[in-house]
This record gives structure tokens, sequence and C-alpha cells, in this order.
């Protein structure tokens, strides 16, 4: 029987001048069946310290500490909660608040088993799983065309697809002339779930890069890979993001995390490649 579940997405605000904010947990409760319980990111969250990249780590590590203190303390009192009790201390803890953590607007659906629920609401507003590498890939060439759309370099970069021995191999960022390339391919290894996945797709483009070496369609000095890392706190897809990028470094080509933009503007605006 599927009973109603409210939640609450876990959201921290550092900045109340700008508004932004990063989904970093999920509240959720279910007052017929006496449900209430979160999930939390790690204290250590790469996603949330690089998007906040000068805000001190240690500023969200002490408020996730205390906030995940101050969420089993409650899951603990609602344990003896039900039914409307509990729906009524559910909406007081998810009120609005002025704090570094917050929680979203209340919402509800329907559900056979809450906890479950609370996984899988964590897996798609703090793990983002809905997230492919495609449309990630897309979303990081999009971000670098408004940076080169903001410096007036976009009209020097378009797609194209290099052909050799019947190979067709397409970048999304490409500067060229008669002899001379300016290349950025960003690869997102952040959204896989499974280390070998991230591993298999920095080979993948690992072996579309070689070959164009090999047959000297471009040089090494040519491509900048952007690379988004895995925002998990996880020791195995920490691992094989280090294993990906000594595979990707192997090539000789420039390797740079793509929050590095003023590096990805110096590499676009290549003066050597522009007065040939």
């Amino acid at each position: 029987m599927k009973v109603a579940c409210q939640y609450a997405i876990v959201r921290f605000l550092p900045y109340m001048e700008t508004g932004e904010f990063a989904n970093i947990g999920v509240l959720a409760f279910a007052p017929k069946t006496g449900y209430l319980d979160f999930k939390l990111a790690p204290n250590s969250f790469p996603r949330v310290t690089r998007f906040f990249a000068e805000l001190d780590k240690k500023v969200y590590t002490k408020a996730m500490a205390g906030f995940a203190e101050e969420l089993a303390e409650i899951r603990t009192i609602a344990g003896a909660l039900w039914g409307k009790d509990l729906a009524a201390f559910g909406q007081e803890v998810a009120r609005p608040r002025e704090s570094l953590i917050r929680f979203s607007e209340m919402r509800v659906l329907m559900t056979e088993n809450p906890a479950q629920t609370l996984e899988e609401l964590y897996e798609r507003y703090v793990g983002r799983n809905f997230v492919g590498k495609e449309r990630r890939e897309q979303a990081m060439v999009n971000a670098i065309k408004k940076q080169l759309l903001g410096n007036k370099l976009q009209q020097f970069y378009k797609q194209f697809t290099f052909e050799v021995d019947y190979r067709k191999i397409q970048f999304p960022l490409v500067w060229q002339n008669e002899r001379d390339h300016c290349i950025i391919k960003p690869l997102a290894l952040n959204v896989q779930k499974d280390p070998s996945k991230l591993v298999e797709h920095a080979d993948e483009w690992r072996g579309k890069v070689q070959w164009l070496l090999d047959r000297e369609r471009i040089r090494q000095d040519e491509l900048m890979i952007p690379l988004d890392p895995p925002a998990s706190g996880n020791d195995d897809m920490q691992d094989a993001y280090q294993v990906a990028r000594c595979n990707l470094a192997e090539l000789g080509v420039e390797l740079v995390e793509f929050n590095n933009k003023s590096r990805i503007l110096d590499f676009a605006r290549q003066p050597s490649l522009f007065i040939h």
C-alpha cells in the first residue's frame, strides 16, 4: 500500500547575497508509517568545495558535522511520534531558517517504501544520477563557449570531425587553419557510478586521441582536455580518477581541471596560432 512521503532537500548556502546553493542531502518522513530519516553527503564533498572554491573547506566540514548530529537527534525524537504528530514535527524541522544549511520547500510523493524512496531521492538530487556523461560534457562545452563569448573568441571555435583511415572522431571546440589546430575536449569523469566505467570512458578518448597522434593529424600541444573529477569522496572513485588521469597523461597533451577557467582561456587564446 502506498503512503504519502514528505521530503525536503538539504542545501548548503554559504553566501546569502548570491543565493547560490548546493544540494547536500534529503530529509524524508512518512507520518502514516512513523518513518523519518535523512541522508547527507559526506563531510568531505569535493563538488561543494570546488563550486565554492574561495570558501575555507573547514566551513563546510564543520557545518556538516554539526548538522548531521542535529538530524540524528531529530530522528531519535521522531521514533516516538506517529501520524499527525510526526507530520507536524517534520514540518517544524524543515521550516525556513537563516543558516548555512537549510531546507528546500516541502514536497510530497506516494510510495510503498519510504526508505527506498529516500535513497532514490538522494541519488537524484545529490548524486545526480539522471545526468549522463554526454549531458554533462555538453554542459561543460556550453560553459566554455560562454567563456569564449565573453572574451570575443567564440567565432574561432567550431565543432569539427577528423576523418582518417575510415574512422571519424568529433571534437566540440576546434580552431584551425591550414596547418594548425587548437582543440578543447572536456571529459566528464564525475557522473559514473562504477569506477571501472570512469576508467573506460577516459580510455575510450585516450584511444581516439592516440589514433590521431599516431597518424600525425594533430600534435600534442594542440589539444587540451579539461577534466571534471568525481565529486564523491569514495576512495574507489578517487583511485579510479587517478588511474584515468595517469592514462590520459601518457598522451602528452595538456590536462586541466574544468574549474581552472583561467588556464582554459589562456589555451584558447593561443596568440601564436592566430597570427598564422
